[in-house]
């Protein structure tokens, strides 16, 4: 009986992590990236507080997905359940 190869299971394990890891981060920099240059339009511009609204919106999206990558790739179990909650609190306060 051939159950299949060690080197394969651990390339599919591998890049099974890397694609968790990957998105939220880089949706985490995206959001981060347009909060700070909302939050940089609100500050040239301050009669025009929408660019601050939506500085804040991102940041909390951005903290909602980084959170969300700490709950996924922690191993400690008390970050994990604080990070699961975190995410999804976050988004309901700032809508």
């Amino acid at each position: 009986m051939y159950i299949g190869g060690a080197d394969n299971l651990i390339f599919n394990q591998l890049v099974s992590v890397n694609e968790i890891t990957f998105y939220p981060i880089l949706i985490f920099a995206i959001f981060m990236t347009l909060s700070v240059l909302h939050l940089l339009l609100f500050l040239y511009y301050r009669s025009t507080r929408s660019n601050l609204y939506f500085s804040i919106f991102c940041l909390g999206l951005a903290l909602a997905f980084y959170a969300f990558y700490l709950a996924k790739n922690s191993n400690n179990v008390v970050i994990g359940n604080c990070c699961c909650l975190a995410a999804l609190i976050i988004p309901s306060i700032i809508c």
